[in-house]
């Protein structure tokens, strides 16, 4: 190699390096959430800008309490949602994520860093509420998608899953409902991180535990997924759902 070759090296070398250090100070700049870790921070901050500059993420932060836990709702229409939920929350967030999706190649390392809970929806689900659990007892926002999974508008309507009510009334923690809409790549998971949205997060009631579970789940269909879900006296629940008894250790 010649001393051109090695000096051209060392240069680009120097511009990566420089180039990481100044994104990290432009992200723990522009970071809200306190995340614990200058990496996480810087990544807070940068997810700000993105969501805001290139899927034009028109929502201001969502109200949540200080400090303690919170369990926070919302539909799930593409793979963006967690991305955009987490650069409009005043509070690091911990999603459930399903266990195929936490196993991705080369993302269970930074899954894992994120503190997401894995969900093995074929095996023993139940140990994703316990841990869910464990992490509101502590004082952490835990965000469920109740639909279950990725649901379009042009999906069947499968009926709300009921781990948010179990989770709120084991805890007493406060179930905030949230919308996102505005997504282009709705149906997509990673893709639709890098397909320009006009990203949309409204803010629905806050449901408290003393509130009846029924009402409960009514009001976060109806905020949800409005129109999808008919009001009944016997509201969404899911058929296939874990019972109270199966989650006692």
């Amino acid at each position: 190699m010649s001393g051109l070759q090695i000096a051209i090296l060392v240069v680009l070398a120097i511009a990566v390096y420089a180039g990481v250090r100044w994104l990290g100070v432009v992200g723990r700049r522009h970071a809200v959430a306190q995340w614990g870790g200058s990496r996480l921070q810087a990544l807070d901050g940068l997810n700000r800008i993105f969501c805001r500059r290139f899927h034009r993420l028109d929502a201001n932060l969502f109200d949540l309490p200080a400090s303690g836990g919170v369990i926070v709702v919302a539909n799930h229409v593409s793979g963006l949602d967690p991305v955009a939920m987490i650069a409009a929350s005043p509070r690091p967030l911990r999603f459930l994520i399903a266990k195929e999706q936490f196993n991705r190649p080369g993302l269970r390392s930074f899954f894992s860093l994120l503190r997401l809970i894995p969900v093995d929806r074929a095996g023993r689900p139940d140990k994703a509420l316990r841990a869910a659990l464990r992490a509101i007892e502590a004082g952490d926002v835990v965000a469920i998608y109740p639909q279950g999974g990725i649901t379009t508008k042009d999906d069947r309507q499968p009926r709300l899953k009921r781990g948010a009510l179990f989770l709120s009334d084991q805890t007493g923690a406060p179930i905030v409902t949230l919308r996102i809409s505005g997504v282009a790549a709705e149906g997509l998971t990673i893709p639709a991180i890098f397909v320009r949205s006009r990203l949309k997060i409204e803010q629905g009631p806050t449901l408290t535990a003393d509130l009846p579970s029924d009402q409960r789940l009514q009001a976060i269909a109806d905020f949800i997924a409005p129109g999808i879900y008919p009001k009944t006296t016997q509201p969404p629940s899911d058929e296939n759902g874990l019972q109270q008894q199966d989650l006692k250790p």
